[in-house]
C-alpha cells in the first residue's frame, strides 16, 4: 500500500490540492449564506468566524497531506524524516498564523497579548522557513545519503521486521484522519485536525523511530548511529512538547530545536572530515557536489 502511494505520490498530491481549494471555497459560501441570507441553516462547525477563518481547514487539508508524506519517509534516510518534520511544523505554525490574524478580525477590543502572539508567530514563521532551507541544503549538499537507516538485506528478519513497522505506521496514521474527518463532520466534540492529532501523529512517528533506531543497532556496530540520530530524535520530542505549549513558549522551542539539527547535522559533516567554514560555503548554493 506504502508502495502504491509512493508510485502516485504526484496524482494524491494534486487531489488533496483540489480538495483544500474546495475546502476554502466552501467555507466561504458557508460564511456567506449564515452570515447574508439564511442563519442557522449550516451547522456551526462548518461556519467560519470570518473570512480570514475559511482559510483554516483548507490548510488542515494540507497539513494531512504534508503528515501522509512525512509518514512516507521513514522508508528513506532520517534526515529526509527531520526535514519533513519541520516542513509540517511550519505549516502549522502557518496555520496558527491565519488563527491570530482571524482573531484579529472579529475583536473588538484587541488585546496587548494577541498583538505579542500574532508578532511571535509571524516572525517565527519566517525563521522557520529560513532554516527549514538550510536544513534542506546540507540534506542535498553534504548529507545526501549518509544517514540512511537501512537494515541490512542479508538479516532477513530485520528487514521483513521493518517492513511491518511501517505498515502499521501508515495503517496507524489512516486510521487517526480516518476517525477525525468522519468525526468532524458527523460533529463529534474534540474531534478535527487539532492538537490532539498532531500530538498523537509525532507520537506515533517518534516511537517508530525509536524503536527503527534500536533495530537499527543490532544489525550494525557503528554506535555514531545511536548519538546522532538520539538528537535528532530529541529534537522530535521538542517538538511533540513543544504543540502542546502556548504560543509564546511553542515558537521558540521549534525554532530552538530546529537550530539543534542543523548543529548536529553540521558536526555530523565536520566528524566525517568536512570543514565547518566548508560546510557553511556549500550552504550558499542549493544542490551541490558531495564530493
Amino acid at each position: 500500500m506504502m508502495n502504491w502511494i509512493v508510485t502516485h505520490q504526484k496524482g494524491i498530491k494534486h487531489a488533496l490540492l483540489l480538495t483544500a481549494l474546495l475546502t476554502f471555497l466552501l467555507a466561504v459560501v458557508s460564511y456567506s449564506i449564515s452570515r447574508l441570507f439564511a442563519p442557522g441553516f449550516i451547522p456551526e462547525q462548518f461556519i467560519p468566524t470570518s473570512l480570514l477563518g475559511a482559510i483554516t481547514p483548507a490548510i488542515s487539508v494540507l497539513l494531512v497531506y504534508e503528515l501522509l508524506l512525512l509518514t512516507l519517509s521513514v522508508k528513506g534516510p532520517f534526515v529526509i524524516f527531520i526535514r519533513r518534520q519541520f516542513e509540517v511544523i511550519s505549516l502549522i505554525v502557518l496555520r496558527d498564523l491565519f488563527k491570530k490574524m482571524d482573531e484579529l478580525a472579529v475583536t473588538d477590543i484587541i488585546p496587548a497579548h494577541l498583538l505579542v502572539e500574532l508578532a511571535v508567530v509571524g516572525v517565527g514563521s519566517i525563521l522557520l522557513y529560513f532554516f527549514v532551507e538550510v536544513l534542506e541544503r546540507i540534506e542535498s549538499n553534504f548529507i545526501k545519503g549518509a544517514l540512511k537507516e537501512e537494515l541490512p538485506t542479508k538479516n532477513s528478519w530485520l528487514h521483513s521486521t521493518k517492513g511491518w513497522f511501517e505498515a502499521g505506521l501508515f495503517v496507524f496514521f489512516t486510521v487517526i484522519v480516518a476517525y477525525e474527518a468522519v468525526g468532524w463532520l458527523a460533529g463529534v466534540p474534540g474531534t478535527g485536525f487539532n492538537q490532539a492529532f498532531l500530538e498523537l501523529t509525532f507520537s506515533g512517528l517518534i516511537i517508530f523511530n525509536v524503536t527503527l533506531l534500536f533495530l537499527t543497532l543490532l544489525a550494525t556496530e557503528g554506535y555514531e548511529i545511536l548519538f546522532e540520530h538520539s538528537a535528532l530524535i530529541v529534537a522530535s520530542l521538542t517538538v511533540l512538547i513543544a504543540i502542546s505549549k502556548d504560543t509564546l513558549v511553542a515558537i521558540p522551542l521549534i525554532i530552538a530545536a530546529l537550530l539543534f539539527v542543523i548543529v548536529t547535522l553540521m558536526l555530523h559533516g565536520f566528524a566525517r572530515g568536512r570543514s565547518i567554514s566548508g560546510q557553511l560555503k556549500l550552504l550558499r548554493s542549493r544542490g551541490g557536489s558531495t564530493k
